[in-house]
């Protein structure tokens, strides 16, 4: 999964509640293992991991930047060591969610990045409810969400908002054309290829 997205942990989820078949043997023996001794399902270990980060992340806003995002870091892990040790959640799970928070900071803006983060709540929560088609549910529902969006008069999805002639138009634009909405009439031509 790409890092921009906001499924990383929805997967894991779904898997470990409801489609156990889609694991290596290995692997799942292995996370049953270190199941056995939580207290607590998967969805309420995610759930409590995504909140804490987001806690130390928002801690790490109050400090000067050069400081603010080491404290993050080091303060879930910290955290997420003391709470396997402690029984509260499986190590599979801090390091599932540990992987998805850091890809968070790859993020470009702050408003992407809020937002990644609560359908990343969304999702998760989905995934548990029905698994895997859970995960298609809520992506269906970001889908729609982001179809209705405008920004500047334009459509969120503008290449693909208004196709006209089918499938044929879509491989076209996915394969040849430019991916610029041809309707902003950009100042300089050259550069937009």
């Amino acid at each position: 999964f790409t890092p921009e997205l906001p499924w990383e942990e929805a997967p894991a989820i779904a898997m470990a509640e409801f489609h156990q078949e889609m694991l290596p043997t290995s692997l799942l023996l292995s996370i049953i293992e270190s199941k056995q001794s939580v207290p607590f399902p998967t969805i309420v270990e995610v759930l409590g991991l995504l909140v804490a980060f987001e806690l130390l992340q928002a801690a790490g806003l109050q400090l000067p930047q050069s400081v603010g995002q080491t404290v993050s870091i080091i303060g879930g892990l910290v955290v997420g060591s003391a709470a396997v040790e402690a029984k509260l959640i499986s190590p599979a799970a801090l390091i599932v969610v540990a992987v998805a928070g850091i890809c968070g900071y790859t993020l470009s803006g702050q408003d992407f990045s809020g937002a990644v983060r609560i359908w990343r709540f969304g999702l998760s929560v989905c995934a548990a409810v029905a698994g895997l088609f859970g995960i298609v549910a809520g992506f269906l529902a970001l889908l729609i969400h982001l179809a209705g969006l405008e920004s500047m008069g334009r459509s969120y999805l503008a290449p693909f908002s208004r196709l006209q002639g089918g499938d044929q138009l879509l491989r076209r634009r996915l394969v040849t054309d430019k991916f610029r909405d041809p309707t902003l009439h950009p100042r300089d031509e050259r550069k937009q290829r």
